[in-house]
């Protein structure tokens, strides 16, 4: 299954570089109704949230964004503003629950919440402290998190806050100032990964293939797939929801069902591993060996040329005590890609796991030296630090 998922904590960065945007508006979207069986789920009673449910604040904080935010006089006072409002809301800290996929007002309420559940919130009160922004789905390579023995895909969104364009002294020409970015990532700055402008129509989408992914894990079938419905009639041809819902078919024995939405999905977006791979999977449950093969192929030779698949190898080899296998699964992510922050951590952490601190320091002190972000130099340097401290004391 597929999720957005990311880390908390705020990045707020100048957006200096173009970003990639694809509209649908001008392209008549293919038809979902074919792809659904209606018959064979439950759904109609099912609690799905509305698009102004998700988005909804309460009465308060909305005159909390007009009075305190609304005044300020840049696009930078009011971001800092609102996310300390985010963050400390009456004197309670935001916690974050990866599996957490709430509504703003629920986000509020509960004072938890994954990426997606922070992103949707820091629009809404953006646009409430009317503030310019745009939602970004950041290109991430291949990953996945474990939960409940389910493997999900990682998927990760931001926000990006625009300064309002200033005439300059020529009258005809506008400069356009930089804009910011509001990312809650934890784990590793993806500042350098290109990213695609997306409508709230897009969010709302993978807000249901989120909610869908955590009913599939509570086997609460009838509810995923109502999610899944109303997503692929929001926006048919989000890839998120076409892997859920194939999945949903597999896992309820819809089979061949399953195999038309994977083929569809394709179709669409020829270049997902994961829907190829759950296909060939799907193929081999049903004793197809050729077309498992066939696809199977293609997907090891995408994932094999991929630094980042090779990092979570080693982190999964990591934690199956499988020592040397996730060496030389980091060691030939640092083949294909020489500055892998991702995979000289990982190296850096298994030696130190192996008392191998001389190695150890030599990957910490590489990373920090590769680093895209002066957070992520910060953090290193500080690992680089604990463990000087430590090998003097020894």
């Amino acid at each position: 299954m597929r999720m957005r998922y990311c880390g908390l904590l705020l990045v707020l960065s100048y957006s200096l570089i173009g970003c990639s945007s694809v509209t649908t508006a001008n392209h008549q979207l293919p038809d979902p109704t074919p792809l659904f069986i209606d018959n064979a789920f439950n759904y109609q009673s099912q609690p799905v949230e509305t698009e102004e449910d998700i988005f909804a604040l309460p009465d308060d904080v909305v005159r909390d964004m007009e009075q305190m935010v609304r005044p300020l006089p840049g696009a930078k006072e009011k971001t800092d503003t609102l996310l300390n409002y985010i963050f400390f809301l009456k004197g309670k800290r935001l916690n974050y629950d990866n599996a957490a996929t709430l509504t703003a007002r629920e986000t509020l309420r509960m004072q938890q919440a994954n990426c997606l559940s922070l992103t949707v919130l820091s629009y809404s009160l953006a646009k409430a402290a009317d503030l310019t922004v745009a939602f970004q789905d950041v290109q991430i390579p291949e990953y996945w998190t474990q939960i409940r023995g389910a493997s999900l895909l990682n998927g990760h969104v931001n926000l990006k806050v625009k300064e309002l364009q200033s005439p300059s002294t020529y009258g005809s020409t506008w400069f356009k100032n930089p804009g910011y970015v509001i990312d809650f990532d934890l784990e590793t700055n993806k500042s350098h990964f290109p990213v695609r402008t997306i409508s709230q129509q897009e969010i709302v989408s993978m807000f249901y293939a989120n909610k869908s992914a955590q009913a599939m894990l509570e086997q609460n079938f009838n509810l995923a797939y109502a999610y899944l419905r109303q997503a692929l009639t929001l926006y048919s041809v989000a890839s998120d929801a076409l892997n859920n819902l194939a999945i949903l078919y597999r896992q309820t024995g819809y089979l061949e069902e399953a195999e038309a939405v994977y083929l569809h999905g394709i179709s669409l977006h020829p270049k997902s591993i994961n829907m190829k791979a759950n296909l060939a999977v799907l193929y081999r449950f049903r004793g197809m060996e050729e077309k498992a093969q066939w696809y199977e192929r293609q997907v090891e030779d995408l994932r094999l040329a991929n630094p980042y698949y090779h990092v979570m190898l080693g982190h999964e080899a990591m934690r199956d005590s499988q020592i040397s296998k996730a060496e030389q699964s980091f060691q030939h992510a640092l083949a294909l890609e020489p500055t892998l922050t991702e995979a000289m951590a990982g190296l850096a952490t298994l030696y130190f796991q192996q008392g191998r601190l001389e190695q150890s320091e030599k990957y910490l002190k590489l990373a920090g030296r590769h680093a895209q972000s002066l957070r992520d130099k910060e953090r290193f340097n500080a690992k680089l630090d604990a463990l000087m401290t430590l090998q003097a004391k020894l």
